[in-house]
């Protein structure tokens, strides 16, 4: 088991504007019984120090959630053989995806306290997935057709929805995340972002000088993502507080994920073989990096939790194949 820090930690919503008032401290949450590699990956919070992921156990990919730092190993929904997370809520409620390996199918699920519940899926779609579930209970997820690559559509599942059927959105756009207001972040590959609230497609507005506008999270109407600067040929961190109003993060070339406080997080621009590492803001003042832990080559935040603290992994291999759990807290 590895230690983990705990006195000192600031434990809030929001970090104080001056990176000089403190810094970020890595922690580590432990690792599930039986996990075969330290390949997972932390990809939700619940804002009271719950957190949520998947870790490679028996085989496959199942679900874990850790509380307190202590891990919950929940396998995966019956009838499936692999399951992945990909956001939690404030109630602790885990929304991902299951595949079938015998149909090649998978499938949108939502894991609570009554255990794992697979949603229901528009027909004629194989490839069905969640990617974000709001306060509310909310699902967002997209929906692909096997034979056709253009079928591609965003899918809401209403929580208080009176009928058992998925809600299509408007065709083209991916679902990206879900405000706890209702609001859905869409995006189009290469070409810009949207939000849909109340039935309007609105489109997320490129900076002056800037295009090709990406983003990745909305919370409380505020969006993090970057936009593409043809000078440099290189992307800016944004954030939006209005799809058409947007401030820069100053020396972040890509925005991941932000809290209803401002609290952010992204990437900036690191020495090889890393590359990017990864930075947080207060609104749009710097509070510095998230150091990687000794002993391990690099590491990244993935989630900005209400309770200020930011979840992701840490390990020696590219990111993309997972790490070791890692919480960071800002210590002042």
């Amino acid at each position: 088991m590895l230690a983990a820090t705990t006195i000192g930690m600031t434990v809030l919503g929001a970090v104080p504007a001056s990176a000089a008032e403190g810094h970020w401290e890595a922690t580590f949450l432990t690792l599930p019984a039986g996990s075969e590699l330290s390949r997972g990956f932390v990809t939700g919070a619940d804002g009271h120090g719950g957190y949520a992921g998947a870790f490679p156990i028996g085989g496959t990919s199942q679900i874990v959630t850790w509380k307190n730092g202590a891990p919950t190993v929940h396998g995966v929904p019956a009838g499936y053989e692999w399951a992945m997370a990909w956001d939690q809520n404030g109630s602790g409620t885990v929304v991902g995806d299951a595949s079938d390996y015998d149909t090649g199918d998978t499938r949108p699920f939502v894991l609570d306290a009554n255990g794992f519940r697979v949603l229901p899926v528009p027909a004629g779609f194989s490839y069905v997935y969640g990617v974000a579930v709001n306060d509310q209970g909310d699902v967002v997820g997209n929906a692909h057709k096997k034979d056709d690559p253009d079928g591609t559509r965003a899918v809401l599942w209403r929580a208080t929805a009176t009928s058992a059927g998925p809600e299509l959105l408007p065709a083209g756009l991916l679902a990206t995340d879900i405000d706890d207001d209702g609001t859905v972040l869409l995006s189009r590959l290469h070409n810009g972002g949207f939000v849909w609230k109340n039935g309007a497609l609105t489109g997320v507005t490129a900076p002056a000088g800037y295009e090709s506008v990406t983003v990745r999270a909305i919370n409380a109407g505020r969006i993090v993502g970057s936009a593409y600067d043809p000078a440099i040929r290189d992307s800016q961190a944004f954030v939006w507080s209005t799809p058409s109003t947007a401030e820069a993060l100053p020396g972040g070339v890509y925005g991941v994920d932000l809290n209803s406080h401002g609290l952010t997080t992204g990437l900036e621009p690191a020495p090889e073989p890393i590359r990017n590492r990864s930075v947080t803001w207060q609104g749009t003042e710097r509070t510095g990096p998230l150091p990687t832990p000794a002993g391990f080559g690099r590491a990244q935040g993935r989630v900005v939790s209400e309770d200020g603290t930011i979840a992701g992994i840490t390990s020696d291999n590219p990111l993309d194949e997972g790490g070791t759990p890692v919480v960071w807290h800002y210590v002042r």
